[in-house]
């Protein structure tokens, strides 16, 4: 299995590097660069926006959470569903339209010259916020990397982390947002063929082949999934809100917005992107009660209930070309983290330093950030202190808050009072950091998105001192 596994996920990174390299003779500029000129396709924007979305949480957190918690949890990636939808249809257009207008390369610059063109205050607290929370995201998922590997070679831990971290870095500098978009593509592509045999392979034998040994005494009441009474109506309420309201502040994937090439081919890839999102959710959930019938007892990393069953139902070499999935899920979202948080360095803080800077500069600080990012992200990930699904969950949150109320407020309101907006993203992130540790009953999105708005909106009633 390890000699297979080996050859196999070389041919795949080897595949991601062709593509970076072809997308290098693309990135001339900074602009090429950050936003690949805004030339994307709308199934390369649809795919990769949606992709980049899931990460490794879609192999290994959501599973766990259908497998180990009650079946209401299915509620959360209806919610997700629901509110990416909303992202499409009341974001995406928008956003491409005016960002370009206003020469915006990053959200951070986009929500600034937006609110108060000529104060930085609140781009560089905006910038500081998605750093801070995509770096430990990206740390999150090279946590994932590392157990892969783990089970994939049977490599230390650590090892696995900083040859996965390397091998990102690889095609990232040389590609640029360019190369994550196509490579995003395909990957998105091949994880969603991955996550839909698996679970179907599994729930097809228990019921009609009888070939594979499976736990014969466990059984899925579907009737669970419907809340029972108000506490499970409410319940269910939360786990909607809880994750989709997050959809309006990731800046990994409202920049796949304003790169397309064509606004007016939002709405196709609005549609092929939902349909990708419903059947990838659907798999994963599968995957999460497809385990209730495979494992006779909860593994000790109930994490890795994907990876234990690809390696039970394939012979060696398709296992391990199956496994690359959860690679694939890890990377399209990684390498989309890095490339926005190093273009946030090189852009909102650099930038706004040294004005004067050539063109050629801020490309080389671009490259250079996405380095310091990775590392920063893989020394956080080397301890290993939470699970690859509350720290999803705490940067997902972090981000929703910090970036969702003001970019809509900044999209559809025409009168914005710079002082208020700047409270409301001051208290909005101060939640994000602090709001889990201290209340759990309550997601932390949803005091977010309240507060934001009741700030904002009576700052709109107040003379501006714009």
């Amino acid at each position: 299995m390890q000699n297979t596994s080996i050859i196999a996920v070389c041919l795949y990174i080897i595949l991601l590097l062709i593509i970076g390299i072809f997308a290098s003779k693309k990135n001339t500029s900074s602009s090429n660069y950050i936003l690949g000129n805004r030339s994307l396709g709308y199934w390369v924007t649809a795919i990769s926006a949606n992709a980049s979305d899931m990460s490794v949480w879609l192999f290994m957190g959501l599973p766990m959470s259908i497998y180990r918690s009650d079946l209401l949890s299915i509620w959360m990636p209806v919610g997700l569903i629901l509110f990416m939808f909303l992202n499409w249809q009341i974001i995406a257009k928008p956003l491409r339209v005016q960002s370009e207008a206003l020469g915006a390369l990053t959200l951070s610059s986009f929500i600034e010259k937006k609110i108060a063109p000529n104060k930085k205050t609140l781009r560089i607290l905006l910038a500081l916020s998605s750093v801070f929370f995509l770096t430990i995201y990206i740390s999150a998922g090279i946590i994932g990397m590392g157990y892969l590997f783990e089970q994939l070679f049977s490599l230390n831990y650590y090892t696995g982390c900083i040859v996965s971290i390397f091998a990102i870095l690889i095609y990232i500098s040389i590609g640029g947002f360019s190369a994550i978009c196509y490579t995003d593509f395909i990957q998105g592509l091949f994880l969603l063929i991955i996550i839909i045999i698996v679970p179907s392979v599994i729930i097809y034998d228990y019921f009609y082949l009888h070939t594979l040994t499976l736990a014969s005494n466990n059984s899925i009441n579907f009737q669970d999934f419907i809340p029972k009474n108000a506490p499970d109506a409410g319940k269910v309420l939360l786990l909607v809100f809880s994750w989709g309201l997050g959809y309006f502040g990731q800046p990994h994937i409202l920049s796949k917005f304003m790169a397309i090439k064509d606004a007016q081919e939002l709405n196709k890839a609005k549609w092929i992107g939902t349909v990708w999102q419903i059947l990838a959710l659907s798999a994963s959930i599968a995957t999460g009660l497809a385990a209730h019938l495979f494992f006779t007892e909860v593994p000790a990393n109930p994490e890795m209930i994907f990876v234990i069953m690809a390696k039970a139902i394939f012979p060696s070499f398709l296992a391990a070309f199956a496994l690359c999935a959860i690679l694939a899920a890890t990377l399209s979202t990684i390498d989309s983290q890095i490339i926005v948080a190093a273009c946030v360095l090189s852009q909102d803080f650099y930038g706004l330093l040294n004005k004067e800077a050539s063109d050629k500069k801020v490309l080389l600080i671009s490259r250079l950030s996405a380095i310091f990012i990775c590392l920063i992200a893989l020394s956080i990930a080397l301890f290993k202190n939470n699970s690859i699904h509350d720290s999803v969950y705490y940067c997902w949150s972090g981000l929703g808050c910090s970036f969702g109320p003001l970019l809509i407020a900044s999209l559809y309101c025409k009168k914005l009072n710079y002082n208020y907006c700047l409270a409301a993203l001051i208290i909005c992130v101060l939640i994000g950091i602090f709001w889990s540790f201290f209340i759990s009953a309550i997601p932390t999105l949803i005091p977010a998105f309240l507060l934001g708005f009741l700030i904002i909106f009576i700052g709109s009633k107040v003379k501006s001192e714009n």
